[in-house]
């Protein structure tokens, strides 16, 4: 919803949007200033014209940038971009842009001009770069450092592709498309014809991402977790204490999806129930469960050891600001699997399947309800304001089952295990 208000200081705090709803408060002050606002950021934007084309930049987060900041910023941008146009060409002598220059200008493109979400784009860095097995790191560690980007071969972009797709193969085609459009972004930079500087920046002809074969994700799988191979994972997760804990609360919730719990914010979690905003769940809906038993001590016991500073109840080991990735979880149940060579070899989600199969099949719930706790079911108009006691008890009914059917499947020797 666009609007058009002379925004003041008072102005600025005070507004907020409902579920569901995304504001775009345009200052009527300074022309192409924006506040985009939903309910968990608030976030100033700038738009204007360059070369013919409307572009929309990201200038900061509100209050980190105060009304009379962004204004300031989005003066200083104007001034910057009419600079840059009128500057000359740069000297044919520049040294080489080298690999991690490009990832870091592509990933600022997808910010600002392409205004990707934070998750989005915190998963292309990661991917890219800033990732321990990242394509960056996977350069210094085989080939010396950061190389200039004509240097890339498609040889180079396959081996590190064959580690990725060994390590977790569920993530690879993540992997792949990252970096092909990373340096498909560079190619069609260097071959703008379009463009009044004909200088080439990235010094690529073609793409050495393209002649590699996509990485299919997988498609529909009919694993079914057994009680043996649960309870031999269960004690044994070759990982660190979070991700850990992490890997069983997916379990002890039923295979609710691990990035959810990947994201989980601290203030989410109120009473003994989660709300997961509509912005952080895979159908950009609204998501509120109650914790199971098993999984209420398992998301205490991460909230003690978890840094005060963060706001995740899981966060990354490497950077408790950010949290724990799905490549990071993939690989911790790979290992775990293949060390103690599990069969069969499963992932979280067929444990969603698990459940949901037992649990229909002995009459413990039905496919609504656990549609609803696993947040499957399209809602229609007549539904879409829901109020919280409607599914609370149906709620309250599949933890119970879920609770019931890990208890089962984990057996008496997990407990001693634990």
């Amino acid at each position: 919803m666009r609007e058009r208000m002379r925004l003041d200081a008072a102005k600025v705090k005070s507004l907020k949007a409902r579920p569901n709803e995304r504001r775009m408060v345009q200052d009527t002050i300074f022309p192409g200033l924006m506040l985009d606002v939903t309910t968990r950021s608030k976030t100033w934007r700038l738009r204007f014209r360059k070369d013919g084309q409307r572009l929309t930049v990201k200038l900061g987060m509100y209050p980190d940038l105060s009304l009379a900041d962004a204004r300031k910023a989005a003066d200083a941008m104007r001034e910057g971009e009419e600079s840059q146009d009128a500057a000359p060409p740069e000297d044919q002598g520049q040294p080489a842009v080298t690999v991690s220059k490009l990832f870091e200008e592509y990933t600022d493109h997808l910010e600002k001009v392409k205004n990707r979400s934070e998750g989005h784009v915190r998963d292309t860095r990661n991917r890219l770069y800033k990732g321990r097995y990242s394509f960056l790191k996977y350069l210094e560690r085989k080939h010396g450092g950061d190389l200039p980007v004509s240097s890339v071969t498609p040889a180079m972009c396959s081996r590190w592709m064959n580690e990725v797709y060994r390590r977790a193969p569920q993530s690879a085609c993540h992997y792949r498309t990252s970096l092909n459009s990373a340096f498909e972004w560079a190619t069609k930079a260097d071959n703008d014809f379009t463009r009044d500087n004909m200088e080439t920046r990235y010094g690529l002809s073609v793409n050495p991402v393209a002649s590699l074969p996509p990485a299919e994700p997988p498609g529909v799988r009919s694993v079914m977790v057994t009680p043996e191979a649960l309870q031999r994972l269960w004690p044994h997760l070759k990982c660190d204490p979070v991700t850990k804990l992490l890997i069983r609360t997916v379990f002890a919730m039923g295979g609710v999806r691990a990035l959810q719990f990947a994201r989980l914010e601290k203030a989410w979690v109120r009473d003994g129930w989660i709300y997961w905003p509509a912005d952080s769940t895979k159908t950009d809906k609204e998501h509120v469960l109650p914790l199971t038993r098993r999984a209420k001590e398992l998301v205490t016991a991460a909230l003690v050891i978890a840094p005060e500073n963060s706001p995740y109840v899981f966060p990354s080991p490497d950077d408790p600001m950010q949290p724990l990735t799905a490549s990071a979880i993939s690989r911790a149940m790979a290992r775990t699997i293949d060390h103690y060579d599990i069969e069969p070899h499963f992932v979280l989600k067929d444990w969603r399947r698990t459940v949901k199969t037992a649990g229909l099949e002995r009459g413990l719930f039905t496919k609504e309800e656990s549609d609803k706790w696993h947040l499957h079911c399209d809602k229609d108009v007549s539904e879409k304001h829901y109020t919280f006691a409607e599914f609370r008890e149906p709620k309250l009914k599949v933890a119970a089952a879920v609770d019931l059917l890990v208890d089962e499947w984990l057996g008496v020797a997990q407990e001693k295990a634990a």
